[in-house]
């Protein structure tokens, strides 16, 4: 993450405003790199006039799990999870997932839904992280622990009405969390 993106993660104009001006005097000779600050600094003291948040959200596959590549930017109630933002796209219900250890919910949708350009039936929230990397690399651990792992419906025994869970995507930002789609 570079540091003209943490003026999205500042939590008041006071903060905001100091970022701003240490990255307006490093970047005073070049155009561009004022210009992206002015314009990130209109947008996020009008996110936070509003009590919004933005976040970047990352992906990556399952296929290619180091890469992670930017798919857009959210914006989200203030202090609000991805795991509730998620969870307001689509209706689901809550499965307790006995069976993986540290992994405590599954959210599966009554219907497939489409969430950042796919379709997808549910997900496993990966809990809030201090940056990026650390997020990437717990979202790595809780994909590897579950290949090959099956999980049962809600209430039923290991072996009675078992589902595979395919993961298609992850997605991850550097402070609220992310999900595993599956």
């Amino acid at each position: 993450m570079n540091q003209i993106d943490n003026l999205y993660r500042a939590n008041s104009m006071s903060e905001l405003t100091e970022l701003s001006t240490k990255l307006l005097r490093k970047y005073k000779n070049n155009r561009s790199k004022t210009m992206m600050v002015m314009n990130r600094y209109k947008k996020r003291r009008d996110l936070m006039r509003k009590g919004k948040d933005i976040h970047k959200i990352y992906m990556y596959t399952p296929n290619n799990v180091n890469k992670l590549t930017n798919v857009n930017m959210v914006t989200t109630k203030k202090n609000q999870s991805m795991e509730n933002y998620i969870r307001g796209k689509a209706s689901f219900k809550n499965e307790n997932t006995n069976n993986l250890g540290f992994i405590k919910k599954k959210y599966v949708a009554k219907r497939a839904f489409t969430i950042f350009g796919k379709k997808v039936k549910g997900f496993i929230p990966v809990p809030p992280s201090l940056d990026l990397e650390e997020a990437h690399a717990y979202a790595k651990y809780m994909q590897r622990s579950m290949s090959g792992v099956r999980i049962g419906r809600s209430g039923k025994s290991k072996f009675e009405s078992e589902d595979d869970i395919k993961i298609k995507f992850t997605v991850v930002t550097a402070d609220q969390g992310g999900a595993i789609f599956f």
